[in-house]
């Protein structure tokens, strides 16, 4: 969030360069974006500790869990045209206190 706040015009563009619209672009984003996503998504879960969550939790679809509604927000705001980095840092926020609530296990 802060480097997209301190390059505001550089967040906007990878946000909506995200969900490209003409065909070869988009195809050549997502090739390149889901290279990246596999990996970092194979190091986050392999950074994760078990006994932090509740038992019996499917990490792997808590994680797409958290990718897709991540996803759907931020298609939201450029469906809108109204990408505010102060707003999807709040709104972010909530949605992490909100998994959190759901996710870990209770002390």
């Amino acid at each position: 969030m802060e480097i997209i706040r301190l390059y505001p015009d550089m967040g906007n563009f990878v946000i909506k360069a995200f969900y490209e619209t003409d065909a070869d672009i988009s195809a050549a984003i997502q090739e390149s974006y889901h290279k990246y996503f596999h990996l970092k998504a194979d190091k986050t879960r392999l950074n994760l500790d078990p006994e932090q969550f509740i038992p019996g939790l499917d990490i792997p679809m808590m994680y797409h869990d958290m990718y897709w509604a991540s996803e759907g927000y931020l298609w939201e705001m450029v469906r809108r045209g109204d990408v505010n980095m102060d707003q999807m840092e709040a709104d972010f926020k909530k949605l992490i206190d909100f998994w959190k609530s759901v996710y870990l296990r209770k002390e």
